[in-house]
């Protein structure tokens, strides 16, 4: 198995744009490739699968977590049985929900007694499908879903006419665990307060997906995503994630990666995967939103979070003993005209993950780089790391 291609770089929303420098290039008849189904994922069925939701799980706050079940367009929400059974249950309210010209959704999870009125939606969508037209890159998206007063579900939005969808309940967490079949995860980038992991029996590729939405500043053009005079177009509390894989068309990464590494940021403007340059030991990733809050006034500010499992950080920085980390590796943040900006971040190593966290930085488009010390990569770790990617390859 050769090197493969490093990074897929998004343009606004979905628009796939194929990078050609970082982790190399190698001919499709070197590795097998495997396809993500065309069309979105729908509710497991069979212990034997793919491509499916296997599970959704709410945890309200100060509630016992629930389990979500699978409810089909055209069919309400459950409500719990009144006390007194001469009473016929009251239905809770239609929320605000997006026209059916805009997008019908095959359903929703949901569970019996959801509180509906209390966070304006009556469930949520998982959906799940290719990042655009012939990716095998996944989104994998919490949509707050309501139904319609002809049964049908849609979009939950901010008030009737609008097209900001609704702000997910930033209380609730939310647990996903999404079967992908054959496909081998290798990274992704959340937009959530959580974790992705791999999950399931050995050798599974499932993926279990959980955390907190946060506020996303969302732009009605990437010129606003630029400079310092964008003004986002409304900020939303969402909860989605990108999912790379190591055996598709577009392939992300290296053999022998965990299939755990993960960048979790609020800059969604240009959302990609990280780029890696194996020359320098660099692995740098570009957070994107409107440098102004709607209002034009507040600024928007940014985090990035990186989770580096050690046998990740062995391939890309020639490291595999967790006291070298602090010492070894620096961050730096630089600007759109690739001037450095102070900020304050942390690193640490603990239970097999090196966890990078910088918080509150200015928008609109910086880029974070993670990198071994210069001469340390020089001296020791740019051939530590060579020797354990091709003894990865096998």
């Amino acid at each position: 198995m050769g090197i493969r291609p490093r990074s897929i770089a998004l343009t606004g929303v979905v628009a796939l744009v194929a990078s050609t420098i970082g982790m190399g290039v190698v001919a499709p008849a070197a590795q097998a490739e495997e396809r993500l189904p065309a069309t979105d994922f729908r509710p497991c069925t069979s212990p034997v699968q793919f491509y499916c939701v296997d599970s959704v799980t709410f945890e309200l706050d100060g509630f016992p977590a629930q389990e979500g079940v699978w409810v089909p367009t055209g069919q309400a929400i459950p409500q719990p049985a009144p006390d007194d059974t001469s009473i016929t249950p009251t239905p809770p309210a239609l929320q605000p929900t997006s026209s059916a010209a805009t997008r019908t959704y095959p359903g929703r999870w949901s569970f019996e007694g959801f509180p509906v009125e209390a966070v304006g939606y009556d469930g949520i969508y998982v959906q799940v499908g290719p990042a655009s037209t012939a990716s095998d890159f996944a989104w994998v998206r919490m949509q707050p879903a309501s139904a319609r007063a002809d049964g049908t579900v849609g979009m939950a939005v901010a008030a009737e006419g609008s097209t900001s969808p609704r702000n997910l309940d930033p209380t609730a967490k939310l647990t996903v665990n999404l079967r992908f079949g054959p496909l081998e995860p290798t990274a992704n980038v959340m937009v959530a307060d959580g974790s992705i992991k791999r999950s399931g029996s050995e050798g599974a590729n499932n993926i279990t997906f959980s955390g907190y939405p946060v506020d996303v500043p969302r732009a009605a053009s990437t010129r606003d995503c630029e400079g310092e005079t964008g003004k986002a177009l409304d900020i939303v509390k969402q909860m989605y994630a990108f999912v790379v894989f190591g055996n598709t068309r577009q392939s992300f990464g290296y053999d022998g990666m965990s299939g755990d590494l993960s960048v979790s940021t609020n800059g969604t403007c240009y959302i990609s995967t990280p780029t890696y340059n194996p020359s320098t030991g660099e692995f740098s990733f570009a957070a994107s939103a409107p440098h102004f809050a709607p209002d034009g006034v507040k600024v928007n500010r940014g985090f990035y979070i990186a989770s580096i499992p050690m046998q990740d950080a062995a391939l890309l920085f020639g490291i595999t003993n967790p006291k070298e980390v602090k010492a070894a590796l620096v961050v730096s943040v630089e600007n759109e005209e690739g001037e450095d900006v102070p900020v304050q971040y942390s690193v640490a190593a603990r239970r097999g993950v090196i966890s990078i966290s910088l918080l509150n930085f200015q928008y609109s488009k910086p880029t974070i780089t993670v990198k071994v010390k210069d001469a340390l990569w020089k001296k020791k770790y740019k051939k530590a790391a060579a020797k354990n990617r091709a003894k990865a390859k096998g």
